[in-house]
């Protein structure tokens, strides 16, 4: 596959792929506050810019792990090649950087 036709694919299916983890990630806390919550006069809101940068950087790491080391395993006989073990690849590097960046985010 091209270069180009793999880039294109990978960043349209890794921005999907954020989009739906940013979908449900989070909001289920905010229905049931804690008692810290609920002591502090005023609530925390979300940063748009740390959702936005957390959902490039788990986009980026996606591409990476899809293009990297995708290419070294089917070179090496590993995983067949196509569109659908790079895709696979991809929404698993997302998937999992972003679990990372979810781990470490700061409370």
């Amino acid at each position: 596959m091209p270069i180009l036709t793999e880039l294109i694919v990978s960043i349209v299916g890794g921005v999907a792929t954020a989009i739906i983890l940013a979908a449900f990630s989070g909001r289920r806390r905010a229905e049931t506050p804690t008692a810290h919550q609920a002591q502090s006069p005023v609530p925390r809101s979300r940063s748009v810019f740390g959702d936005l940068l957390r959902l490039l950087v788990a986009v980026a790491g996606g591409i990476a792990i899809a293009m990297v080391g995708g290419r070294m395993l089917i070179q090496s006989g590993v995983l067949p090649g196509g569109l659908p073990t790079r895709l696979g690849l991809m929404i698993g590097g997302t998937t999992l950087v972003w679990l990372l960046l979810v781990g470490l985010r700061r409370k």
